[in-house]
């Protein structure tokens, strides 16, 4: 972890205010997501229900099929978009 991440997430830890330290798991990189700007993240759903369960969870990226469209893609979800 990097120090200055650790540091932060300590004052904000003896501030009693809520924060999250975001990992990407292929690449390491990390951030920290403060209380305050929770909302605004992108992944402000998945993080608001791990601090109201004080739970760390693991959020999977969207698979490159469904990306593809190879789920629904123009025929839409079950290839039922323009059938009669």
């Amino acid at each position: 972890m990097d120090l200055s991440l650790l540091s932060k997430l300590n004052e904000e830890r003896s501030a009693r205010r809520a924060a999250v330290l975001v990992t990407d798991m292929a690449s390491g990189q990390q951030r920290l997501v403060l209380e305050a700007a929770l909302l605004s993240d992108p992944l402000s759903s998945v993080l608001s229900d791990a601090l109201r369960m004080g739970k760390s969870g693991v959020v999977w990226g969207v698979p490159d099929v469904v990306k593809s469209g190879t789920y629904g893609g123009s025929a839409g979800w079950g290839g039922k978009k323009n059938k009669k």
